[in-house]
């Protein structure tokens, strides 16, 4: 599944992530990707300051439940799928887009 970049923390190491295609999380909640479940180039660019919002990533969704402490919220946490694992033939047409990359909107 496609992500977005919402808000690079590179002193925290983990990137909050939209998850493309859910806008509508309850209570606003965001995915994370957290520096244990990124790749060696990812995690050096994030603490390079090289990520930037907007940015978007392939990821595989680990954990989905409701958030044990603001039960309003869910918890999603994800594990990057480097670039050149992702299988085009596993994605659907709606995702599918020529030209269209998970490093797109890096700097």
């Amino acid at each position: 599944m496609w992500v977005t970049v919402a808000s690079p923390r590179p002193e925290k190491a983990f990137i909050p992530l939209a998850l493309d295609g859910y806008p509508q999380l309850p209570g606003n909640s965001l995915a994370m990707l957290y520096h244990t479940a990124m790749s060696t180039p990812l995690k050096e660019a994030l603490l390079a300051g090289q990520i930037s919002v907007g940015a978007r990533l392939f990821a595989e969704v680990l954990l989905a439940r409701s958030d044990l402490k603001r039960p309003r919220k869910v918890q999603v946490h994800v594990r990057e799928i480097p670039e050149g694992l992702v299988d085009t033939a596993l994605l659907g047409r709606e995702e599918s887009v020529e030209g269209d990359s998970p490093r797109s909107g890096e700097n």
